[in-house]
């Protein structure tokens, strides 16, 4: 069911689940042309979430747009199909949202926390834009929740739109 409704939100039936949508690399920093100053790092739009295969016990990881459920950027996965996670965690994030603002508390998910019986997934919308959060899978036997949940806080933090 959500398939179809990204099919029909991108307006395309080529949808292949097992594969992320691609986005183009951030250009070479440096300048073109000798002499012309270039563009500095922290100017650039980048949505690399490469740094997240860092945390311990590491599986996959993916940023996601939570208006529509698409994928901006991943990292890893392996067997889990990053894109459906994206569409079917956006679904999650919403319905938590809108339960918190139901009952009225006027706060903010920080983050979700999801323990299986062998992966822990952390949901974090990013602070600076709450329509997009990344989601890494971890594997429960060798991951550090605590350290995990800092390194995601930096992921976050160098990621510029």
């Amino acid at each position: 069911m959500l398939v179809q409704r990204l099919k029909r939100m991108i307006g395309t039936d080529d949808l292949d689940a097992g594969q992320p949508i691609q986005i183009p690399e951030k250009p070479p920093s440096g300048p073109a042309t000798p002499g012309i100053p270039s563009t500095k790092d922290d100017d650039m739009p980048t949505t690399s979430i490469a740094d997240a295969v860092q945390i311990k016990g590491f599986i996959g990881a993916c940023l996601v747009d939570g208006d529509s459920g698409l994928m901006l950027a991943s990292e890893g996965g392996g067997r889990l199909d990053l894109n459906m996670v994206a569409a079917l965690n956006t679904d999650f994030v919403k319905a938590k949202q809108q339960a918190i603002d139901q009952l009225g508390l006027n706060q903010e998910i920080e983050d979700i926390l999801i323990t299986l019986d062998k992966q822990i997934h952390l949901i974090r919308p990013l602070e600076r834009q709450r329509s997009i959060f990344i989601y890494v899978a971890l594997d429960k036997a060798s991951a550090n929740l605590g350290m995990a949940r800092m390194q995601l806080k930096n992921l976050e933090a160098n990621l510029r739109f």
